[in-house]
C-alpha cells in the first residue's frame, strides 16, 4: 500500500518490483501492506477482473520446449478444477506430498531439469519446487511466475529488526487468480525439513552493535545529515517559540 524510506526516488518495474538507488535506504524502511486472505477468490478486487492484453497472457504462460510428460501430469492433476486457484492448490499439494526437499543437489541425469526433478530424482530444493509448479501451471494456460527472495528471518530484540541470512533465501510462486490478482503459492516442504537453531543472546547483541555502527557511522549519508540539521533546527525553533 505504501513505502517509506530514506530515498528521494523509488522505481517500480512492470513486474511490480520496488527498488531504491540509495544504499542506506535499503537497511531501514517501512512498508505497509495487506496480508493475503485465506481464499483469494473472496477478495473481489475490481482491478483484478479486467481482461488482459493477449501479450500479457502470452508473457506469463510462455514455456520452452518441454517433455510431453510434464504437461500430461499437470492436466491429470488439475482435471476438473473449478478455477486457477483450485488448480494451483492441487499441484502445490501434490508436489509437497510426493516429492522430497533436499539441498544435496546432483547434476540432472537428463537435459530437462524439471523432468528429471519430477520423474527421476523426485527431490530438490525450493527452486526446483517453484520452477516445477510454475511450469506445470503455465502448461495448462494458467499465468504463473517464480519469485526469488527471503522468508522467515530471526527477530533481534536488541536492535528491533529481523536478521535475514542466506539460509532464509527462498523461491516460491505467484499465480494469477481472477478477482485477486497475483497470489502466493508455496509448494516447497522445506519448513518441515529445516529447523534452524536460535542464535545465542551474545550473538544477537553483537549483530545489533554491528548494524548500529554501519547505519550511524559507515553509511551516514548526506540525506541523513540534512535530516539531523532539520531536526535540530525544528527543535531550536520550538524552544524559542516557547
Amino acid at each position: 500500500l505504501s513505502f517509506h524510506g530514506r530515498s528521494d526516488f523509488v522505481t517500480v518495474d512492470d513486474l511490480g518490483n520496488v527498488a531504491v538507488s540509495v544504499a542506506s535506504a535499503r537497511s531501514h524502511y517501512t512498508v505497509e501492506s495487506e496480508p493475503e486472505i485465506g481464499d483469494p477468490r473472496q477478495a473481489d478486487i475490481a482491478d483484478a477482473r479486467h481482461p488482459h492484453d493477449p501479450r500479457w497472457q502470452a508473457r506469463y504462460t510462455q514455456l520452452p520446449p518441454l517433455s510431453p510428460r510434464i504437461g500430461a501430469l499437470a492436466r491429470e492433476l488439475t482435471a476438473g478444477s473449478a478455477d486457477a486457484w483450485e488448480a494451483a492448490q492441487r499441484l502445490s499439494t501434490w508436489l509437497a506430498r510426493e516429492l522430497t526437499y533436499t539441498r544435496a543437489l546432483e547434476r540432472p541425469a537428463g537435459t530437462d531439469p524439471i523432468e528429471d526433478f519430477l520423474f527421476v530424482r523426485r527431490a530438490g530444493n525450493c527452486e526446483y519446487f517453484a520452477a516445477a509448479l510454475a511450469v506445470m501451471l503455465r502448461s495448462v494456460q494458467i499465468p504463473a511466475r517464480v519469485v526469488n527472495g527471503f522468508q522467515r528471518g530471526e527477530w533481534n530484540p536488541y536492535g528491533g529488526y529481523f536478521m535475514v541470512r542466506l539460509r532464509d533465501a527462498h523461491s516460491w510462486v505467484e499465480v494469477y487468480v481472477d478477482g485477486a490478482g497475483w497470489v502466493t503459492v508455496d509448494p516447497s516442504p522445506r519448513v518441515a525439513a529445516e529447523v534452524a537453531a536460535a542464535a545465542p543472546p551474545a550473538m544477537l547483541w553483537l549483530d545489533s552493535l554491528r548494524i548500529s555502527w554501519y547505519r550511524h557511522v559507515v553509511s551516514f549519508s548526506l540525506h541523513d545529515q540534512l535530516a539531523v540539521v532539520e531536526s535540530v533546527r525544528h527543535g531550536a525553533w520550538s524552544w524559542s517559540a516557547a
